[in-house]
C-alpha cells in the first residue's frame, strides 16, 4: 500500500485491519490477508500474522502462496521450531511454478537443516538451490557455509 511504501506500516496496517473489519469475507478482505501479515511481520507481531499468513496458504497458490510459506517459515524458524521451518520453506519452493521465493526458501531449508546437523538432507536441498534458475550467488555461497558448517562440526573439514 501506499502509506507502507512511505515507510508508515502502522497506517497502512490500521487501514488493512478496518477493510477487514468492515468488508468480511470479500474478495478485498482476502486480498489484504497478505499484506496486513507482512505489515504485522514487518512490525515484530508474527503470532498475530502466523494465521493469516496460514489462511493464504489454505487459500491461494503461486506467487501469494511462496510468499506466505516462506513467512510462515521465518516466523517458526525465529521461534525455533527448525521441523516446521524446513517444511514451510519446502512447501513455499515447491509451489510448481518458478517464483522469486523458490530460491530464497531452498536456502532457508538449508539454513535449518545444516544447523540441525541433518547433512545428508541440507546437500539434497543445496543441489536443487543450485540447479534452480536465476540464483543470487549469495544465497549460493550462505548454502555452501551452511552445509561446510555441518562438516566442520563433524570434524571433516572440506
Amino acid at each position: 500500500s501506499a502509506r507502507e511504501a512511505l515507510g508508515r506500516p502502522q497506517e497502512a496496517l490500521a487501514l488493512h485491519e478496518r477493510l477487514a473489519r468492515d468488508y468480511p469475507g470479500t474478495e478485498w478482505a482476502a486480498e489484504g490477508m497478505l499484506p496486513r501479515a507482512r505489515l504485522l511481520q514487518s512490525l515484530g507481531r508474527s503470532k498475530e500474522a502466523r494465521p493469516l499468513l496460514e489462511t493464504v496458504v489454505q487459500g491461494t497458490d503461486g506467487e501469494p502462496f511462496a510468499e506466505a510459506a516462506f513467512r510462515l517459515a521465518q516466523i517458526a524458524r525465529a521461534d525455533g521450531e527448525r521441523s516446521a521451518a524446513v517444511s514451510w520453506y519446502l512447501t513455499a519452493a515447491s509451489t510448481g511454478v518458478a517464483t522469486g521465493w523458490t530460491p530464497r526458501a531452498l536456502a532457508g531449508a538449508v539454513e535449518c537443516l545444516a544447523g540441525s546437523g541433518n547433512r545428508a538432507f541440507a546437500e539434497a536441498v543445496y543441489r536443487r538451490l543450485q540447479a534452480a534458475d536465476g540464483v543470487d550467488p549469495d544465497l549460493l555461497a550462505k548454502g555452501r557455509k551452511a552445509i561446510q558448517s555441518i562438516r566442520d562440526r563433524a570434524g571433516h573439514g572440506r
